[in-house]
């Protein structure tokens, strides 16, 4: 199964916390790549003018279900400083076809 999962910065996270970790989640991305898990990455910079910056991060996975998802995120060295969001992605044959009504 495909899950789009998104995922934003904590407001408590500082700029010195997000560099630190920066470079080992690039590289734990990889690794996700590597063994099929992981399909796409797009890093979403948001410039603010009335507040700090936002930072998104979006990612497409293949997995078996949401708890392997969730346990591939737990092990992401930005685990601490971010929230997730899972959502399934059905593709077009996953979907139950539409009953159409008579009139």
């Amino acid at each position: 199964m495909r899950f789009l999962v998104i995922s934003r910065l904590k407001p408590s996270a500082t700029g010195a916390e997000i560099l630190r970790l920066a470079a080992s989640h690039a590289s734990y991305l990889r690794k996700l790549e590597t063994e099929g898990k992981l399909e796409r990455h797009y890093l979403i910079w948001a410039p603010s003018t009335h507040s700090r910056h936002t930072y998104c991060d979006v990612e497409v996975y293949e997995a078996e279900s949401t708890e392997e998802v969730e346990s591939l995120l737990k092990k992401s060295p930005i685990a601490s400083i971010v929230d997730y969001e899972i959502l399934q992605v059905l593709t077009r044959d996953q979907r139950k076809p539409r009953r159409t009504q008579k009139t």
